[in-house]
């Protein structure tokens, strides 16, 4: 089974061949990138955002976690349009997505900040409801 991954994978450093290569790289090095991240943010004094595979109760989950400038995670958006292969050949869970839902915010050192992943952006709703939100 072949699997194209998508940019926003920063825990697939290469091209997964198979869903257990995939699965392989997010166990080996998803919790790493983030520690380096939090450790990056406590250095640099900066928030960092960071898009990884994270295992979830009912499943993997495309995520952004956003990392204050302490290296705390203070939030995590959940990508809402998954890519046929995200759901079909990765198996991501997409449950979560049939459902509406408002834009996430997360708001570190009184920015709001509002997301959107990848193929997110072809939904144009997208944009009036963040707006909405005062980002």
């Amino acid at each position: 089974m072949e699997n194209e991954c998508v940019p926003e994978c920063s825990d697939i450093p290469c091209r997964a061949s198979t869903l257990e290569e995939e699965r392989e790289s997010v166990a080996k090095y998803s919790e790493n990138v983030i520690k380096e991240c939090r450790e990056t943010a406590k250095r640099c004094n900066a928030i960092v955002f960071v898009n990884v595979r994270q295992m979830t109760e009912t499943g993997l989950w495309n995520t952004t976690v956003a990392i204050d400038r302490n290296g705390e995670t203070v939030g995590k958006y959940y990508k809402e349009h998954l890519v046929r292969n995200e759901e079909v050949i990765t198996k991501l869970d997409a449950e979560y997505t049939y459902e509406h839902t408002l834009p996430t915010v997360i708001e570190i050192d009184g920015i709001r900040f509002g997301f959107l992943t990848c193929y997110d952006f072809y939904f144009y709703e997208n944009f009036a409801n963040m707006a909405r939100q005062n980002l």
